[in-house]
């Protein structure tokens, strides 16, 4: 990934082309193909796993993944984009798009070593679902009060410790898992691990029934003895809290969402909204895109205010 900012000369608030013609093909796809499955999906609690499908078939579960591991080779700033057109149609669908887009595939791109980034991140662009973990019962808030432990055996690391609230946790099949590698440290200890769905002593535990958008899966995942490759550790060992800054950019995706007049349409004041808009629009579509450098296609000055540090997260999808 580079650092370079790139100049289109247009403002954060403009689209180039190849925007504009992303964004509508995002928009007459949600509206073909995903409207007609939000009634059932919400009523069945159930993502229908043929949209998955077409989502990767149009790009989107690896829009800014480069073209040589299998992604689009898009910008974040078009991941962004598809979020919002498809959160005009269904809340369900934008979240497993933009889960998937920041804080499943951005770790691998900013942390991952060259033969992980190999491994994994085509799988990931070419369909296979992921899901971030950090949040635990004693661990939201406090998002690095893990009780989830790591102890390394050989060539493996044996992981134990339960987590909760995991966003596209029945769909997903590779899950980034942030566990304590050495609690004598505090935060220091936190590791973060690949875990593929059919590793030894992994489990998804119950799955939430949720009042709203509920075709997107909120599970529990059980690490009892799961055993991981030792060359399965996203990023360095103790070097986990480095990773919870995909979180910055998945909150910063849904105040830019916030924002967009399809979010709220149907309301019966959606006027009343108009304050949150401008700011999506403005002071935070700039810091949205100052977050990820030239990844986003745009230029901005460097934030005066940096995003906050591991201390100040939240655990937000995961």
């Amino acid at each position: 990934m580079t650092d370079m900012i790139v100049d289109t000369g247009l403002p954060v608030t403009a689209l180039t082309e190849d925007e504009m013609m992303f964004r509508d093909a995002v928009r007459e796809f949600a509206q073909a193909e995903v409207r007609p499955l939000v009634e059932g999906m919400e009523k069945a609690a159930q993502f229908d796993k043929s949209l998955i499908a077409k989502f990767k078939e149009l790009g989107l579960m690896g829009i800014d993944v480069d073209m040589d591991l299998g992604g689009a080779g898009g910008t974040f700033f078009m991941a962004m984009l598809a979020v919002e057109e498809l959160s005009a149609i269904d809340a369900s669908a934008s979240v497993l798009v933009d889960v998937q887009n920041t804080l499943c595939n951005t770790p691998f791109m900013d942390f991952g070593s060259e033969e992980i980034q190999k491994k994994y991140l085509p799988q990931l662009a070419g369909g296979r679902v992921g899901a971030y973990a950090l949040s635990e019962a004693g661990s939201g808030s406090d998002a690095f009060a893990l009780a989830t432990r790591a102890e390394q055996d050989g060539d493996d690391w044996v992981l134990n410790g339960t987590k909760l609230w995991i966003t596209n946790g029945a769909e997903a099949e590779i899950f980034i898992i942030f566990a304590n590698a050495d609690p004598s440290k505090g935060y220091k200890g936190i590791t973060t691990f690949i875990v593929e769905k059919d590793f030894p002593g992994f489990t998804v535990g119950k799955k939430e029934d949720k009042l709203g958008i509920r075709a997107s899966s909120t599970t529990e995942l059980i690490m009892e003895n799961c055993r991981v490759p030792a060359e399965n550790v996203l990023g360095e060992v103790g070097k986990g809290h480095d990773l919870t800054r995909a979180l910055d950019a998945d909150h910063l995706a849904w105040l830019h969402v916030e924002g967009h007049d399809g979010a709220v349409e149907g309301c019966p004041e959606p006027g009343q909204l108009e304050p949150r808009r401008g700011a999506a629009q403005r002071g935070l579509g700039a810091l949205l895109l100052s977050s990820r450098g030239g990844h986003v296609g745009r230029e901005v000055a460097p934030a005066d205010h940096p995003l906050p540090g591991p201390e100040g997260l939240e655990p937000g999808l995961g």
